[in-house]
């Protein structure tokens, strides 16, 4: 009986019987060195997959599935399942993982409150600062993920100070939007860009107040990043950036929403949805999100206790399925909350129930 994958096979010393010499012509005998042959073939095959090829899966074949499959950054071949099994394979490495928190040398003079949110450049390995109180200086900075080094970079742009929060990665143009706070009302924004390092200014040429934004969220079958509204909720008309042109493109929401209502926002593969964060909005009756597959502003009624400036940002928990908002204001109440979409019988398959849960 075989012990794999307990243990990797240990062939037993074997030897042809005396007087006998391995001749390879002589087909219908079966000699040591055969046998030793197929030994080592299924010693090598044992050590190249290890002793727990399948990890958590039900099998080998459902584990490469799950790491081959990936969902392209258009999401347009997402499978939910494959997407799970492949972040199954991650963790089951990872089981006994340890961490720390670890102090790193800057050695920087910064403006105060310098900088709000930081975005991963993949084809440069870097992590850029985004400007909030350096946004006026002449030099930003970033970390080099090769060195682990922060690194300052004359930007070569003019901004006002706490001129953007937060930012987002196009990954169709290799660039990073800098989403407006108080840049909102003027002229020109700035992403940048990859290829290059370059700061690059754009003339947007929508009509937004003063700190319009805080956050936004790529849309990737739409290849959209919307703006998360904020002292822009009341108004009108909100905006997205199309990946395709590099436009910035007004919308007419038709929604109610209170002053300074949003803070970020998270996007749900499953549904296909940009869930928005609730700032001032946390406590009001409706939350919103902004549906991908027709690009409308929905309002649904949430039916939990929040308070007043209750959440800022959030994460999509692919395992679970959920949308974690990060408490704010919130911080200090004995329930936080998250959203989970599932479905339910007497509810139509094209309907998904958004609940939010305590």
């Amino acid at each position: 009986m075989a012990n794999y994958p307990n243990s990797i096979y240990s062939p037993r010393t074997k030897a042809n019987r005396n007087g006998v010499v391995y001749d390879e012509n002589k087909e219908t005998v079966i000699f040591v060195e055969d046998v030793e042959k197929g030994d080592d073939e299924s010693v090598a095959i044992e050590n190249e997959l290890g002793l727990n090829p399948k990890e958590d899966f039900n099998n080998v074949a459902d584990r490469i599935k799950g790491i081959v499959e990936l969902p392209s950054t258009r999401f347009n071949n997402y499978n939910h399942t494959k997407f799970v099994n492949y972040l199954k394979s991650i963790h089951a490495k990872n089981k006994n993982i340890e961490f720390g928190i670890n102090n790193y040398e800057n050695d920087l003079t910064l403006n105060q409150y310098a900088y709000v949110g930081g975005v991963y450049s993949p084809t440069q390995n870097r992590i850029y600062f985004v400007p909030y109180g350096q946004a006026n200086q002449t030099q930003w900075h970033y970390i080099d993920c090769d060195t682990g080094n922060v690194v300052a970079y004359n930007h070569g742009i003019t901004a006002v100070q706490f001129g953007y929060m937060m930012g987002v990665y196009s990954p169709t143009q290799n660039r990073i939007y800098l989403v407006p706070v108080f840049q909102s009302d003027q002229t020109q924004w700035h992403y940048i860009d990859c290829d290059t390092g370059n700061v690059v200014a754009y003339t947007h040429g929508a009509s937004a107040v003063a700190g319009a934004y805080i956050g936004g969220v790529y849309s990737p079958i739409q290849n959209r990043i919307y703006l998360v509204p904020h002292a822009q909720a009341t108004q009108t008309q909100w905006h997205y950036i199309d990946c395709d042109t590099g436009n910035v493109v007004a919308y007419t929401h038709g929604v109610t929403v209170v002053a300074s209502g949003y803070m970020g926002g998270v996007y749900s593969p499953t549904s296909n949805r940009i869930y928005l964060s609730p700032y001032k909005q946390a406590n009001q009756t409706q939350w919103h999100y902004i549906d991908c597959d027709t690009g409308n502003v929905v309002a649904y009624t949430h039916g939990i206790t929040a308070v007043t400036d209750g959440y800022s940002g959030g994460v999509y928990s692919p395992t679970e399925n959920k949308v974690y908002f990060m408490p704010y204001g919130q911080t200090n109440q004995s329930k936080w909350c998250f959203i989970r979409e599932y479905s339910q019988p007497e509810i139509p398959p094209s309907i998904s129930a958004c609940a939010c849960f305590n």
